[in-house]
């Protein structure tokens, strides 16, 4: 089973600006940005039983159980791109301000093949005959299970700036 989650939040993407003259200021702001994300992701193939009274014979094959999850936030890119086309050479200030980030990631991934059983109640007898032995009753099982694989990848990106100026 294979579960994504990706949450993008205030995302600017580009910024333009063009440049006028002597001491011109280029602002992009970018505040208060919260991101939760809850995944729970389960494989199971166990829990399985085998039960009775008096002869009891079970057999118990599981195939494989493979849980995986991939939870990724891309948060606050900014890019900005000014241009200043005027041939001049004076002062170009850009401010990027990001504040108050929070990314929450709860992710719980699980894979099972357990938790099998064979059970009951009675007598086993094994003894020798003048021909063999021999088995009567009881409870026999035999249980094969496969392989349980959890994977859990989780990716943050947040507040990524590029900023870009020509002249």
């Amino acid at each position: 089973m294979t579960v994504a989650a990706f949450a993008f939040a205030m995302s600017v993407s580009p910024v333009a600006a063009s440049y006028y003259g002597w001491g011109t200021t280029v602002g992009v702001n970018v505040e208060d940005t919260t991101v939760t994300n809850n995944t729970s992701t389960n494989a199971n193939t166990g829990y399985n039983s085998v039960s009775g009274s008096g002869r009891v014979r079970g057999t118990i094959n599981t195939g494989n159980a493979v849980a995986t999850s991939f939870v990724t936030n891309y948060v606050n890119g900014v890019t900005t791109t000014v241009t200043a086309d005027c041939g001049c050479n004076g002062d170009l200030d850009v401010e990027v301000n990001v504040e108050d980030t929070t990314v929450t990631n709860n992710t719980s991934t699980n894979a099972n093949t357990g938790h099998n059983s064979v059970s009951g109640s009675g007598n086993y007898y094994h003894y020798w005959y003048w021909f063999g032995p021999y088995t009567q009753g009881g409870v026999r099982g035999t249980i094969n299970t496969g392989d349980a694989t959890a994977v859990s990848d989780v990716l943050n990106e947040v507040n990524t700036v590029v900023t870009r100026v020509t002249r």
